[in-house]
């Protein structure tokens, strides 16, 4: 995820913003295995949980520490990757102007 310039999904998340976002980080901040039906993250889907979150340059980095194995060894391979979801107002031209993180989940086609 960046900041200030498009993601791949073409939203656009202001340095402000995920700044905000970033202090009010829920803890413990879950990953999921997939992402959530209908927004809502189940425990027994976890694989992990976020220990950290900062922004780096324009790219939100992030330290895990996985239950599973076989999908650390995934993320360590570049085969998976983690990805935030969270809530927020998306404006006509793609910029995000409120966003809250809720929980994380993996994917093997990042956004």
């Amino acid at each position: 995820m960046t900041v200030d310039v498009a993601n791949k999904n073409d939203r656009i998340y202001p340095r402000a913003v995920m700044e905000a976002a970033l202090a009010s980080l829920p803890k413990p901040f879950f990953i999921q295995r997939k992402q959530a039906e209908e927004g809502i993250p189940l425990l027994v889907d976890c694989v992990g949980e976020v220990t950290s979150a900062v922004l780096e340059g324009n790219k939100l980095m992030i330290d895990c520490v996985f239950t599973d194995a076989d999908v650390e060894a995934k993320i360590i391979a570049g085969k998976l990757h983690v990805v935030p979801a969270g809530v927020g107002m998306i404006e006509m031209d793609k910029t995000i102007s409120d966003y809250a993180m809720v929980y994380a989940f993996l994917t093997d086609d990042p956004a």
